[in-house]
């Protein structure tokens, strides 16, 4: 990723990049090229929902189980885990329970 952003900062037509990168100032390669981070603090079961409804139109069932599966073996950690490092270390936190075409 960090090549990614090289390459995409030599381009002087470019005003704005937008990365989705969950990490904050964490990661210390990347934090030089970052110069301002937003957390979006959506509420598990508002995620979790909107997963579903976007990634599962057409599977079957069990694709959904599956994936709800391994958010409760390995998801949720991640996720407790985001807030308590990620989020504190973000320069804006929005609430993400709002539509995402208002976000």
């Amino acid at each position: 990723m960090i090549k990614d952003v090289q390459l995409l900062l030599k381009d002087n037509s470019l005003e704005y990049i937008v990365l989705d990168y969950p990490f904050a100032y964490l990661h210390n390669e990347m934090r030089e090229y970052i110069d301002m981070t937003i957390y979006i603090d959506t509420p598990l079961d508002i995620a979790m929902a909107r997963r579903i409804l976007r990634n599962y139109k057409e599977n079957p069932i069990e694709d959904i189980r599956n994936d709800l599966t391994n958010y409760l073996v390995r998801g949720r950690a991640a996720y407790l885990e985001m807030e308590r490092t990620v989020k504190p270390n973000s320069d804006i936190v929005i609430q993400g329970y709002f539509n995402p075409s208002f976000i």
